[in-house]
C-alpha cells in the first residue's frame, strides 16, 4: 500500500472516529433517582413481574446516573468490575437504601448483587468514582440528605393509596422543602390505565455533590401527563396477589 492510498485510508477512519471536545467528558450533576417500588411492582401482567415481600412502603434507589455538562449521559465506561468482596461487610447497608425488588435468576441476595453490578456498570463506571464501595456509598449518603420526603409528602396531602395529586404540586411541595426543583417519572398500573402513578423522583446534585436544581423537563414528556394532570402514589392495594408471591429465600 503506497503512501496516498494510506493517507485515503487514514483520512476515512477519522471521519467516523468520534472526535472529543475538552471538557465534554465533566461531570455537569449526578442525578440520584429514588423509585417508589409499588409502581415498579404493579406495572406488568403478574405472569410476568413477581416482586419480593415485603414491598418496601418508602422511596428506594434506582441509582445514581453522572451526567456530562454538555448533555449527554455517560454508559458503560471504561472500569473495574464489581466483584462481591468489593463491597466488604456494607452490603446489607447497602441493601437498606437500594435493593432489587424482583428476583433476577435468584433469592434476594443474589437479585441484589445482580442489581447493583448493572449499575455500576453502567452508570457508576462514568461516575470518576474509582472504587464501586465508594460510588453506592456516595448515593446512600446523599439520599439521607433528604431525610424526611415521605414525611413531608404526608402532611402536605401526598399519601399512599387512591389521593390524586398533580406533578406541579408534588414539585412544589418539594422545592418549598428542599429548594430545589426536581424531575418525575410517571408509568400506569397494570390494571388501570387511567390515572398515571409516580414511579420515580429524581433529585440533582452538584459535582460537588451539594443538592442542586434540575434542569426542568415538562411532566407530559415523562409519562405524568402534564403539570396540571391528576397522578396517584399507589399503595399495596393495587398488587395482586401474583404481583408478591416470592418470599425471601436465597435461590443461589
Amino acid at each position: 500500500m503506497n503512501l496516498k492510498v494510506k493517507l485515503c485510508v487514514v483520512s476515512l477512519l477519522l471521519c467516523f472516529l468520534p472526535i472529543k471536545v475538552n471538557g465534554d467528558d465533566e461531570i455537569g450533576n449526578f442525578f440520584l433517582t429514588l423509585q417508589w417500588p409499588f409502581s415498579y411492582c404493579n406495572v406488568h401482567h403478574p405472569d410476568k413481574l413477581t416482586c419480593f415481600r415485603p414491598v418496601p412502603g418508602d422511596f428506594k434507589i434506582h441509582g445514581l446516573w453522572p451526567v456530562y455538562r454538555n448533555g449527554f449521559w455517560p454508559i458503560n465506561c471504561p472500569a473495574r468490575k464489581l466483584e462481591e468482596q468489593m463491597l466488604k461487610n456494607k452490603k446489607e447497608d447497602i441493601a437498606m437504601e437500594w435493593q432489587a425488588l424482583e428476583p433476577r435468576g435468584g433469592g434476594r441476595d443474589y437479585s441484589n448483587l445482580k442489581f447493583w453490578k448493572h449499575e455500576w456498570e453502567k452508570h457508576g463506571s462514568c461516575s470518576k468514582m474509582e472504587e464501586p464501595l465508594s460510588y453506592f456509598l456516595k448515593a446512600i449518603e446523599l439520599k439521607k440528605k433528604l431525610k424526611g420526603l415521605n414525611v413531608f409528602l404526608d402532611r402536605s396531602g401526598i399519601k399512599p393509596g387512591g389521593t390524586r395529586f398533580t406533578p406541579k404540586k408534588l414539585i412544589e411541595i418539594i422545592e418549598k422543602n428542599y429548594k430545589v426543583k426536581v424531575n418525575l417519572r410517571c408509568n400506569f398500573n397494570y390494571a388501570d390505565k387511567t390515572v398515571p402513578q409516580l414511579i420515580e423522583i429524581r433529585f440533582c446534585f452538584n459535582p460537588k455533590f451539594d443538592l442542586s436544581s434540575c434542569k426542568p423537563i415538562t411532566a407530559d414528556k415523562c409519562g405524568c401527563g402534564g403539570e396540571e394532570k391528576e397522578i396517584l402514589l399507589p399503595d399495596e392495594t393495587s398488587l395482586s396477589d401474583k404481583n408478591t408471591e416470592r418470599d425471601e429465600k436465597d435461590e443461589l
